[in-house]
């Protein structure tokens, strides 16, 4: 009986005790998530956003009298040797215009480029074609020596000046077309045989404009024309060297006797022109920042959360609280470097152009001076991911680090900017909580806009952030942006055409309250603008108009 006496005190002192503990509850589950979904096209691939620039570079030299000369009698109204009129061929056949412009240079013992630019200047390209036909006269009249270094040297100048004036999208879509025509040998010459070093490096100097430009292609072309009592041995010589002109400058090399029209239709003078498809779709909440495997709350969308902010003093309710053009998140990352949020004279922002955000990437240019990246390019390494992202996530906006796991995780770069994880830190156990979820398929080609392609797509799992009011939007808004890049089919190292879709929900957490309740959202294709422009207008995307609320 005492036995039993005790096990049953036992019993209840134990019973007892558990009684002052309480039950452990599951942790709330949030409301706090949204799907996108959406469709959008790409942008119809127009010819000036693949310039053509074909450049003819002609032989003057006293020698084109007897090799070339003017027909007679004359029986037309305007009469031109054989070499111009096989550049009157090419003008009827490929106007200028469109993104196909045409620069003339002629040689003898001097070199002169008769072509004039747009602002009417010598020495540039031309989108005329009357321009050109103006000068052909230029080719009729044969005097002084060959003057071979001088063109070559004189080309790769105007070559230059003009890649130097393209912006860097149109220059990696540009082909550079040159026809070089001459008669003969250089002279004078010290080289009886085998190509002169001079001229070797002269070709090549043009040759490597196309890796050092980016270019999609600089082609070096050679025309040789013989005279009916040219010696067998000189006719072997010039061959031969404009041949080797031709295979260095990754042209073509061709030969006409003095009974031969000249033809060179046998060279490629269009333009690249491709269809334009996706290479890269990503969506980011600008309120809601994925930080260690968590999702913490940034309410003027500066990169730094609102817990950050406090820390540094700065206010989570303006990107840039000193007003210098340098945002806080900038300021705050580089202060060991002697930038600080609340100090307004630390910011190299002082040209009247600055303050400007010339290819619409939400960093100014002088930010993107500070980060080495380019301020005309919404993706400076041409990885897919806009610069801001990049600054915002860590990971380098200046070269392509996509491949590259920065957190050690077994998660790239590029897969974590895409899901909008944390690339620097190992978060890749939560996954399945935090990342975003992005599923895309092809629509259709647009047969009424040929080479233009539409996609469907949602992101899902977007987890909303409960902001304070910023920026004139009221408390619980969150900016969400699809960012689409895309690029011609066969080039996904270019630099992209790029466009931006927005959402703006809103969400409280207490008491919580979600907008739209279903946690649904639909972009139209309508809704889907440029990056930037040359000007603001109702292309360009514009937050302050083009977000679509619930």
């Amino acid at each position: 009986m005492r036995q039993r006496g005790a096990l049953g005190a036992l019993l209840l002192v134990a019973c007892s005790e558990a009684s002052l503990y309480p039950a452990q509850r599951p942790p709330a589950v949030r409301d706090d998530r949204l799907t996108i979904h959406g469709q959008f096209c790409t942008e119809v691939p127009q010819p000036t956003e693949f310039p053509v620039r074909i450049l003819f570079i002609v032989d003057i030299s006293q020698s084109m009298n007897i090799t070339d000369p003017m027909p007679n009698p004359c029986a037309q109204a305007a009469c031109f040797t054989r070499r111009a009129t096989a550049v009157e061929d090419i003008l009827n056949t490929y106007p200028a215009g469109n993104g196909v412009e045409y620069g003339l240079i002629t040689f003898q013992s001097s070199v002169a480029i008769e072509t004039r630019d747009s602002s009417g200047q010598l020495g540039g390209f031309t989108a005329s074609s009357d321009e050109v036909k103006l000068r052909l006269p230029a080719l009729n009249v044969g005097v002084g020596e060959t003057n071979y270094v001088g063109a070559l040297d004189t080309a790769y100048e105007m070559l230059q000046q003009d890649m130097i004036a393209l912006d860097t999208t149109a220059r990696s879509r540009a082909r550079y077309v040159i026809v070089f025509i001459s008669d003969g040998l250089p002279s004078p010459t010290s080289v009886e045989y085998g190509m002169p070093d001079d001229i070797r490096q002269a070709v090549q100097n043009i040759a490597s404009l196309q890796k050092q430009q980016r270019l999609a292609e600089i082609a070096f072309h050679t025309v040789y024309l013989s005279a009916p009592d040219t010696p067998d041995s000189v006719q072997l010589q010039a061959k031969e060297l404009l041949a080797e002109m031709a295979n260095l400058g990754g042209g073509t090399f061709r030969a006409f006797d003095a009974t031969q029209r000249i033809d060179l239709f046998y060279i490629d003078f269009t333009s690249f022109i491709r269809t334009f498809a996706l290479k890269q779709l990503v969506a980011v909440n600008l309120n809601a920042l994925p930080v260690k495997g968590e999702t913490v709350v940034d309410t003027d969308g500066d990169g730094l959360s609102d817990a950050e902010e406090e820390l540094a003093g700065s206010s989570p309710f303006l990107v840039d609280t000193d007003g210098d053009g340098f945002s806080d998140l900038l300021e705050v990352r580089q202060s060991n470097a002697g930038l600080d949020p609340l100090f307004s004279g630390d910011a190299d922002c002082r040209m009247a152009t600055d303050r400007l955000d010339d290819d619409g990437d939400g960093l100014l240019n002088c930010e993107e001076r500070y980060f080495g990246t380019n301020s005309r390019l919404i993706d400076s390494d041409a990885d897919g991911f806009p610069d801001d992202l990049e600054v915002r996530m860590g990971t380098n906006p200046a070269a392509a680090d996509t491949l590259y796991d920065s957190d050690f995780d077994g998660a790239r770069n590029g897969t974590e900017l895409a899901a909008h994880t944390d690339p620097l830190f190992n978060d890749v156990a939560d996954f399945s909580v935090i990342a975003y979820r992005t599923s895309i398929s092809l629509l259709r080609d647009d047969s009424a806009l040929p080479g233009r392609l539409c996609y469907d797509f949602s992101v899902s799992n977007i987890t909303l952030a409960p902001t304070g009011a910023a920026m004139g939007l009221p408390a619980g808004t969150n900016t969400v942006l699809i960012r689409v890049a895309s690029a011609p089919a066969d080039s996904p190292e270019d630099f992209g055409n790029h466009q931006v879709g927005c959402v703006r929900p809103r969400y409280q957490r207490d008491p919580e309250v979600k907008t739209p309740s279903s946690g649904q959202m639909v972009i139209p294709m309508t809704a889907f603008k440029k990056a930037f422009g040359p000007t603001p207008s109702e292309e360009v995307f514009d937050a302050s108009r083009d977000c679509v609320v619930p």
